[in-house]
């Protein structure tokens, strides 16, 4: 069971118009397909302890803590991470904890990532989601739990878009002192030409450009081929650095104003992110996303 964790082998894909890598599991026109696990631990350490990735996560978002400047906090941070931070599912499938997000019927905080991301090596529901936390010192805490996603086509507005998404809930439903948890409007519009941004675990905050918004793919997704249509296709604002890699999925996709546009799955063969739009992912897990805020004080 340890080595199957450190890697994942399927048989060769076949891909439509060039190949196409998710951003765990990267699908090339090789022999296999990999996904890169960040630690290997056996069955029995896995029930006492969390993941020991000092060697290769990412560097924290937020590394001052609770302990540093309000404005740091405002908008991306709940309990002890922040959005933007590393996460891993129970088979240490990595990803990025894209946004907070308050559930429609009960308000429940949640947070919002890739459904490859939580549901990868047949995670279920219910299990065991890994996020990084904030402080002097990088550490893994076990800090919510899957609930639910979709990963194929769905119908909105009368229109057929791929989506990639899921939610886990948090164990611990508070904020910090101070702070409170308020509704975060998505982008009404998104066209081709708009600079947008994205912050994710692999390479930190990136800028981009569209390229289109209304892209369409066809992958090898969970070993079956999708058609992926109406998706967002952006190229780096910066030509010698890439503007998504390998653990970036689930990543939200802002516009210029900072408002949340898409949610981060893909790259395709030229290195351009792809990511579906947010509102049919909304609607799916029916979720509102969130942001913290100070409270006012009269």
């Amino acid at each position: 069971m340890a080595d199957r964790l450190h890697s994942y082998h399927s048989l060769r894909p076949r891909t439509v118009g060039g190949p196409l890598q998710l951003i765990n599991l990267t699908i090339v026109d090789f022999s296999a397909v990999r996904v890169h696990i960040w630690w290997k631990i056996t069955t029995k350490e896995r029930t006492r302890t969390g993941p020991d990735l000092r060697g290769d996560s990412p560097r924290s978002m937020n590394g001052t803590g609770y302990s540093g400047m309000r404005r740091t906090l405002e908008g991306t941070a709940i309990g002890d991470f922040s959005a933007g931070a590393a996460i891993a599912n129970k088979f240490g499938v990595p990803g990025t904890l894209g946004s907070f997000g308050l559930a429609r019927d009960d308000d429940r905080l949640v947070l919002l990532t890739s459904h490859h991301v939580l549901f990868g090596a047949r995670a279920g529901e219910h299990d065991t989601v890994w996020v990084a936390v904030t402080g002097r010192q990088r550490s893994f805490q076990r800090a919510a739990q899957t609930r639910h996603g979709r990963c194929g086509t769905v119908c909105f507005g009368g229109i057929d878009v791929h989506i990639d998404c899921a939610t886990a809930e948090l164990r611990q439903q508070r904020v910090p002192h101070g702070f409170q948890v308020t509704p975060e409007p998505p982008a009404e519009t998104l066209l081709p030409g708009d600079r947008v941004s994205k912050t994710g675990a692999a390479t930190q905050t990136t800028e981009g450009i569209v390229v289109d918004t209304n892209h369409t793919e066809t992958a090898w997704v969970q070993g079956r081929k999708r058609v992926t249509p109406v998706q967002i296709l952006i190229k780096s604002a910066a030509p010698a650095d890439a503007f998504s890699a390998d653990g970036d999925s689930g990543a939200i996709v802002r516009n210029a104003a900072g408002a949340a546009a898409g949610l981060l799955w893909g790259i395709d063969r030229r290195g351009f992110g792809l990511a579906c739009p947010i509102e049919p992912v909304l609607d799916v897990l029916h979720i509102r996303l969130a942001k913290l805020a100070l409270q006012e004080i009269n």
